[in-house]
């Protein structure tokens, strides 16, 4: 059981690496004030979706 909990692990991780990988090659990235405030509208929105439940 182990084994197949490291093997499943270092599959994330090496899946994880390729998209970091491929983030840093995509192109322009965004200032960090844009990642927090699209972070804040999409909460923001998850939170108004599930009041009006």
């Amino acid at each position: 059981m182990a084994k197949e909990q490291e093997a499943t692990r270092q599959g994330r991780l090496d899946a994880l690496r390729v998209e970091i990988e491929h983030g840093a090659t995509s192109g322009p990235g965004i200032s960090g004030d844009q990642v927090f405030a699209n972070a804040r509208k999409r909460i923001a929105g998850i939170a108004a979706d599930a009041t009006n439940r």
